[in-house]
């Protein structure tokens, strides 16, 4: 589906929200945010001023859109750079060269220009966020590109709401990085697919396509056009391959990996190297992409060794601790004979609970992304898309993990303990009830060495292999979708369940109602929860209370209550430490 839809001389930014969900978000606020119209002249000189949106329109679908006037003069021919890539005519390499340059002038003038702490505000759009269009001057001899480049984290946030999230914004949209390099990233991605006329990445699932991208999973230039030139293709590669910046959190001491530090700074510098002027050399130059069999041997060996050294890669990211572990077991050879059986009793259990409880495990096991507990817990076709999306969930965070020990994530309740100063993603359940009642999402469920007796009866009734129960559940699922957007899942859903002889199974899990999926901004959320510190003299309790009141996911007093004790004992919070000496 498109982003951008034309009329006259205006045209809409679709929000993919109807009417009664926008409202729910704060997406209004970015009504403000600023854009970027860029005029380059027949000369090459470009110039650069602000734009923004006119106002927000209810279509006839009853979504949301924004409205936005387009430049002068461009009423007859604006089309989206995503068009004019997918399908070029007379003319495009003009209004590709154009779209890069202004590209160029906004990362020179409002990321590389500006204070660190101001750098991050300048979000680039992907291609569907691009305007291009070609007017005439006044005595009509001189013809002026200008291209309309979107406000980034706007575009970002109404992409996101669509099922083609993927094609729209994500393939060129690094959720790992932000300010400058998140810019060079996204300007190597469209300079990409305009020299290649192939998309380096292209995987429309989020936790594949961030593990791409952390991987540098893509076929370097020099390897898809023959005799390109070195220095534009190693800019471009650079920039798909830039690495995020180390922003440490306020009052914490951080390990400088230097070694990492001055591969991460060579490659940006290499990056910043890529000039639309590059691009339009190669495209003067004619080339046609005529591909020996020498040259193909060459890519061909290129992929499979690629290939294996990413599986290789990616393996030991997933089993670097079992494979330490297996090496320090080797030393220590006596101890590994019952290894196996100990790591089998430490697994969860519904052995010994109600089919109430055992919803309230599986649901404590979505809160903690722990897909080892859901698996044990949850069997069959009915719940395989559960499993898949926590494990993306868990996949996601350990690609942070891996790439920096300290970018962690905290239950949102356990990331108000810590006042708004930590850059942690958050992750995790609030406002849990099962059945209409308040329920924990840290429930302390058995595992196998408890060895729990089984149940014979529930509700007053013998229990036999075969029986079946229900139950409802209501929560909210919050969790950060890169560092600027909070995603909020509001689901009412029903559990089935049936008794194997033994134990309470989950068998499917269906909803009850529409699922609501709402986006915040990590920053507005993070100073609204400051303001409501302020009004509280600093009492999270309170300070949460108000801000379920304009945010009805936040925690509730039994999410802190739960939290706290994880906070004190992982990061010895005073905060934390405090909650419950008040209880």
């Amino acid at each position: 589906m498109e982003s951008i839809f034309f009329d006259k001389d205006k045209f809409f930014l679709n929000s993919f929200l109807r009417e009664e969900n926008f409202a729910r978000t704060d997406l209004e606020k970015l009504l403000t945010e600023e854009g970027f119209i860029a005029e380059q002249k027949e000369d090459g000189t470009v110039s650069l001023k602000s734009w923004y949106f006119n106002s927000i329109k209810i279509q006839e679908d009853k979504t949301a859109a924004f409205e936005g006037s387009l430049p002068e003069g461009c009423q007859q021919n604006a089309r989206t750079l995503y068009s004019i890539l997918e399908n070029p005519n007379e003319g495009s390499s003009k209004k590709i060269i154009a779209a890069l340059n202004a590209l160029d002038k906004i990362i020179q003038e409002k990321i590389l220009r500006c204070a660190p702490q101001e750098e991050e505000k300048t979000v680039l759009p992907g291609a569907q966020g691009i305007i291009v269009c070609c007017s005439q001057g006044e005595d009509k001899t001189q013809d002026t590109t200008k291209v309309l480049v979107l406000p980034g984290n706007l575009f970002e946030r109404c992409a996101e709401n669509s099922r083609d999230y993927g094609k729209i914004q994500g393939i060129f949209n690094h959720r790992g990085l932000e300010g400058l390099e998140a810019a060079v990233f996204t300007r190597s991605a469209l300079a990409y697919r305009a020299v290649t006329e192939q998309y380096a990445f292209t995987e429309e699932n989020l936790e594949k396509r961030q593990a791409d991208f952390t991987d540098s999973n893509f076929i370097p230039v020099e390897y898809q056009i023959p005799g390109i030139e070195k220095s534009l293709a190693a800019a471009i590669d650079a920039g798909l391959c830039v690495k995020r910046k180390k922003r440490p959190i306020p009052g914490e001491r951080r390990f400088t990996d230097e070694k990492f530090e001055k591969l991460r700074t060579q490659t940006l510098s290499e990056a910043l190297k890529l000039s639309a002027s590059q691009v339009e050399e190669f495209f003067a130059s004619g080339k046609e992409a005529c591909q020996t069999q020498e040259f193909q041997k060459s890519r061909e060996e290129f992929i499979k060794k690629q290939a294996k050294t990413i599986k290789a890669r990616r393996f030991y990211r997933r089993n670097s601790k079992r494979i330490w572990g297996g090496v320090l077991a080797v030393i220590a050879a006596l101890s590994i004979t019952f290894s196996f059986s100990k790591e089998n009793q430490r697994l969860a259990t519904s052995t010994g609970l109600t089919s109430a409880q055992t919803v309230q495990t599986l649901m404590t096991a979505i809160h903690n992304a722990d897909v080892t507990v859901i698996q044990e817990i949850a069997k069959g076709r009915g719940v395989k898309d559960l499993i898949q999306s926590v494990s993306g969930f868990y996949v996601t965070n350990k690609q942070r993990l891996a790439q920096d020990v300290k970018d962690d994530t905290l239950s949102p309740a356990g990331w108000l303990f810590f006042k708004g100063k930590t850059e942690f993603w958050q992750y995790g359940i609030t406002n849990l009830f099962i059945d209409g009642s308040p329920a924990s999402a840290s429930f302390d469920y058995p595992r196998r060495k408890d060895k729990k007796q089984p149940l014979t009866e529930e509700d007053g009734r013998l229990l036999k292999k075969g029986d079946t129960q229900t139950h409802e559940v209501r929560y909210d699922l919050v969790y950060n979708e890169g560092e600027s957007i909070l995603t909020v899942l509001s689901a009412k859903e029903k559990i089935s369940l049936e008794w194997n002889g033994k134990r309470w199974i989950v068998r499917s899990i269906t909803g009850t109602g529409k699922t609501e999926r709402n986006s915040y901004g990590v920053k507005t959320y993070r100073k609204d929860y400051l303001q409501a510190l302020e009004q509280s003299g600093e009492d999270i309790k309170t300070a949460a209370g108000l801000l379920r009141q304009k945010y009805s996911f936040a925690p509730s007093e039994l999410d802190l209550q739960d939290a706290a004790p994880r906070i004190v004992k992982k990061f010895n919070n005073s905060d934390a430490k405090k909650f419950q000496l008040n209880r």
